[in-house]
């Protein structure tokens, strides 16, 4: 799958995007680590997503 610039999920310009919650974003700015609500694969470039990640198994590798 390719996004409207032409890149794949494995070319540099593609990149977790973590999305917080309020608390967790308090947590962060005070130094504490928090798993992320949501990670969306997209594109840095265009915003193209390319998967969305909200397992909580799989969001603790996004600390």
């Amino acid at each position: 799958m390719k996004c409207e610039d032409g890149y794949t999920r494995g070319d540099p310009w593609v990149v977790p995007v973590r999305k917080y919650s309020f608390w967790g974003w308090l947590l962060m700015s005070s130094g504490i680590s928090h798993p992320p609500n949501q990670v969306n694969i997209e594109c840095d470039k265009c915003g193209f997503v390319f998967e969305t990640i909200s397992e909580r198994k799989e969001l603790l590798k996004y600390l």
